[in-house]
């Protein structure tokens, strides 16, 4: 009777337990006072822009709340691994195409069918290419926004008072970081975030692309391989890029934020390499980088970098910047207000204030939004922000991604390598064994 009573007790303690984690899990999923949270995690956009979008979305929709998070990229990718294998992760998230997109479509819903008549006002050739990206006809995220590289930013206060003009080809460029020396030898000529994997494997595939315009995206559908000769001829050039001064060598031991960045705003380099979402630190209204620091009154520019493998034609790579998707796993209350999320940040009130307002560092995907000029007040900083929108129009000339995360991790590896001097032709062996691997 004894033993019968206990498991009475236990079986009916359990089910207490199931009920009451039962509410306390749709408490958690219900808000504050009844209310629907979704979460969106990424790395873009800034966590004081997340502030601001959270506010304005659940002013719009107050039957909903918010939570969202944002990390450095690499964290951001590496938690995301561990969440999805947990079975978790966000409700909505932000996405890069290319090797991002690949590694985690399997776990994104497939929005084909799902956006309402809003994404009428988004410009069909940015659907199009969302869909290309899936590699499957699928719709896996819907873009914020367009973005791409390489541009250089540069100190145009600097460049004014040593009689440096804006560079546009490979000459120029020589001249230019020939005349910083000179002038400020106590500054880096130019400041790379080579040390993170993502922008070493951007600035390989710009300068490959720049040696044979389109190789990059050939060898990523397998139509060349990774190590034949105008790979090695682009190499070479950036082992002779950096005996000349062009690429410092101490590159590969700065991280693009914040040292490569910092080293700049600090006034302690006169140019940086970066994308077009870093147009904001051309204005001093939203370029919040430079507050108290030495260059808070100096005027910033921008220009496409030229093509240093002496080709007339600079490039430049990109496409979407990035995107929202949503778990394919989330239920049927969520989705909704992931759907809402998604039509305020790519055509309502959150695309307005992430694209379309001054300083910000995407080029809007909705159909006649333009980039707002009134926060560059200078010569040097409106021709910045004008050779970024023009520049990827005129200059675009693929994506800065490839399908494989194997593959652009070693595009970065073989970059620092040879940067530090290792064979160009071996690095490049290498990176050809991973992807035949990776098929």
């Amino acid at each position: 009777m004894k033993k019968g009573l206990v498991v009475l007790l236990l079986l009916a303690l359990v089910s207490t337990m199931s009920f009451a984690g039962g509410l306390f899990f749709k408490k958690k999923d219900s808000g504050t006072n009844g209310k629907t949270v979704i979460t969106w995690w990424g790395w873009y956009p800034t966590q004081e822009d997340f502030e601001v979008i959270k506010k304005g979305f659940e002013e719009k929709y107050p039957q909903y709340e918010l939570q969202a998070s944002r990390f450095m990229y690499d964290d951001y990718i590496n938690k995301l691994k561990l969440e999805f294998q947990s079975g978790v992760g966000p409700d909505v998230m932000s996405i890069q195409e290319g090797a991002f997109l690949t590694q985690f479509k399997p776990y994104l819903m497939d929005l084909s069918n799902e956006l309402g008549d809003w994404a009428d006002q988004i410009a069909p050739s940015v659907l199009e290419g969302a869909r290309r990206a899936g590699k499957d006809g699928k719709l896996y995220t819907v873009p914020l926004g367009m973005g791409g590289v390489m541009w250089v930013y540069y100190n145009a206060t600097m460049f004014e008072k040593a009689g440096i003009k804006v560079p546009t080809n490979y000459d120029e460029y020589m001249e230019a970081i020939e005349k910083i020396k000179k002038a400020y030898p106590d500054k880096l000529t130019i400041a790379i975030g080579l040390k993170d994997g993502w922008f070493a494997a951007d600035f390989f595939n710009t300068i490959v692309n720049q040696v044979s315009p389109g190789i990059v995206e050939k060898a990523d559908k397998g139509e060349v391989k990774w190590n034949s000769k105008e790979f090695v001829e682009a190499m070479k050039l950036v082992q002779k890029l950096v005996a000349n001064g062009a690429i410092p060598k101490d590159s590969v031991g700065l991280a693009e934020y914040e040292d490569a960045i910092g080293l700049l705003v600090d006034g302690k380099a006169v140019m940086h390499a970066n994308g077009t979402w870093n147009v904001g630190n051309l204005s001093k209204e939203y370029g919040d980088r430079r507050k108290g620091r030495a260059t808070e009154n100096d005027v910033m520019g921008a220009f496409i970098l030229p093509n240093l493998a002496g080709n007339s034609q600079p490039v430049a790579l990109g496409g979407m910047d990035v995107g929202m998707g949503i778990n394919k796993n989330i239920d049927k209350n969520k989705k909704e207000a992931a759907l809402k999320l998604i039509e305020y940040m790519t055509v309502g009130e959150g695309a307005a204030y992430f694209t379309g307002r001054p300083g910000s560092g995407l080029i809007p995907v909705k159909l006649g939004a333009q980039m707002n000029m009134s926060a560059y007040p200078d010569k040097a900083s409106q021709e910045g922000a004008k050779n970024i929108v023009e520049g990827f129009s005129r200059y675009f000339i693929g994506s800065r991604e490839v399908s494989i995360p194997a593959v652009k991790n070693q595009m970065a590896v073989v970059l620092q390598n040879v940067i530090n001097g290792a064979d160009p032709q071996k690095e490049l062996d290498e990176l050809q064994k991973i992807y035949e691997r990776e098929q």
